[in-house]
């Protein structure tokens, strides 16, 4: 590459970043209103699906432990399994995040399903290619550590 491609480059780079700044809002909030309403919606299903992680951990103890009640037991661990954030990639997002129950396993945030056809997953990165939100679902049989970890758990629940 010659020197002056390489220049031509470099200001055309730098071109582009003048712009995209000068378009942006003075205050660094964002410009479109969809947008500011986005990081409620989705501080308000985290807040949801950590609610009721914790009422559904609080309700194991009283479930019996007879064979009338493994059902139960069953669902229950289902449950907690949905909205976990501990089994995703960074441990910091539940299935549910993006497939809610309520919603018919759907994502519930309306915002998100007007606008894109992935959801943003345990790897958030903006730039990043939508495919990377499916990271979990590639390879999501347990693992051997991941079942040493909760091993006991699983297997009181279920016993």
């Amino acid at each position: 590459m010659t020197r002056i491609t390489s220049l031509v480059i470099c200001a055309l780079m730098l071109g582009l970043f003048v712009i995209s700044h000068s378009f942006s809002s003075p205050n660094g909030s964002p410009q479109n209103p969809a947008l500011a309403g986005l990081e409620e919606e989705i501080k308000r299903v985290e807040a949801e699906i950590d609610r009721i992680f914790a009422e559904t951990l609080a309700q194991l103890p009283s479930i019996p432990g007879d064979v009338g009640s493994r059902m139960k037991r069953v669902q229950t661990l289902g449950k907690l399994m949905l909205f976990d954030k501990q089994l995703s990639v960074n441990r910091n997002q539940a299935c549910t995040f993006c497939h809610m129950p309520d919603v018919d396993f759907t994502g519930p945030i309306s915002i998100l399903n007007m606008t894109t056809v992935a959801y943003p997953g345990s790897v958030r990165n903006a730039s990043a290619d939508p495919a990377q939100s499916r990271y979990g679902h590639r390879n999501w049989l347990p693992r051997g550590d991941l079942l040493n970890k909760r091993a006991p758990f699983c297997y009181d629940l279920l016993a």
